[in-house]
């Protein structure tokens, strides 16, 4: 008996009222759910559920999300329809039970569950980390879901696309994907794409023109900065602010302007979509006004930085405008015209 009950809490451990975490056999378990009285499974796995456990329990809801174990699958993507599907438990009937499961009932469930409690109680990730393994002590996220938790943590539990070292991360997961299928589809250079207006109250303090035909590139809200010999990492909580400009005070004396490197925007795509690395051509007169690499990454003109994946405004090729001022640069120190 002892031994079966131990076999049991490895399967499934119950976190708080109404919300259990366990393996693939748990979910897979008919007379284990019946006696936890799951009503909705969700199921964090390269394959779904078997179809016969769904049929058997035909009043079982299920939700399926293709995650993988590996450092360059991302969790954060699904954190809506995470939130989502467990809250239902919150419905103050109490009669909901949801059993999150994924193949070991260790990483990519316990990091789901994670996610739910920071975002229920607004707790620090290592708080979270802590309140699951105190429930299920085989709890063992893989590094790359820690770190992404931590980053939900830096954006107040919500997804902020305006946020500095999510926009750091965003690039890398895509980046992981273009090296796997050397071209990108649409839904992942879409999430990844910056219009040329950007939206919301801030103002940009910097725009960027193209030196031939004047139109306008960029604006310093697009920028990707870096520090003075430091290759940037999104790890790095230190980026997580909402743009550049509310960076500047912080990094005033160590950020490096030497070099333009800045998140990919709209008139980019027809230039990056197909090719790891290549010119970046003004969409106007298609002069050459920089470059992107999105494996090998860039190096900085001045300093040591290697910023990966980089796009990169080539500094000769445009102009700045700033405060009604328009500066030209030449040979790679900006001149006022």
């Amino acid at each position: 008996r002892l031994e079966s009950s131990r076999l049991r809490s490895f399967k499934i451990s119950e976190i708080e009222r109404g919300l259990y975490m366990g393996n693939y056999e748990s979910a897979n378990d008919v007379l284990l759910l019946e006696s936890k009285r799951i009503t909705h499974i969700l199921t964090i796995d390269s394959v779904p559920l078997p179809r016969r456990i769904l049929c058997i329990l035909p009043k079982v809801v299920n939700l399926h999300l293709r995650v993988s174990d590996l450092p360059e699958e991302d969790i954060l993507a699904h954190i809506a329809q995470i939130q989502e599907f467990i809250s239902v438990k919150e419905d103050s009937s109490g009669t909901y039970n949801v059993l999150v499961h994924c193949y070991r009932g260790k990483s990519r469930s316990a990091a789901a569950v994670i996610s739910y409690l920071m975002a229920k109680y607004s707790l620090p990730m290592e708080v979270g980390l802590s309140r699951v393994k105190r429930q299920r002590r085989l709890v063992n996220p893989n590094q790359s879901f820690l770190s992404q938790l931590k980053l939900f943590e830096n954006m107040n539990w919500s997804i902020q696309r305006s946020n500095l070292q999510f926009r750091m991360f965003k690039l890398v997961m895509v980046s992981e994907k273009m090296r796997k299928a050397k071209i990108l589809f649409r839904d992942s250079l879409n999430s990844i794409l910056d219009p040329l207006l950007m939206g919301g109250d801030a103002l940009p303090s910097v725009i960027y023109k193209c030196k031939s035909c004047r139109i306008t590139l960029a604006s310093s809200l697009h920028l990707l900065p870096h520090l003075v010999d430091e290759s940037p990492s999104w790890t790095d909580s230190s980026w997580s602010a909402h743009s550049q400009d509310e960076l500047a005070s912080s990094f005033l004396y160590r950020s490096c302007s030497a070099s333009v490197f800045i998140n990919p925007i709209k008139w980019m795509e027809a230039d990056i979509k197909n090719k790891l690395c290549g010119s970046l051509k003004c969409p106007n007169c298609r002069i050459v006004v920089g470059g992107f690499s999105w494996i090998k990454g860039e190096s900085c003109y001045s300093c040591k930085a290697v910023i990966r994946p980089a796009f990169r405004l080539d500094i000769t090729e445009i102009i700045f405008r700033t405060k009604c001022k328009f500066l030209q640069s030449s040979n790679r120190e900006p001149i006022l015209v």
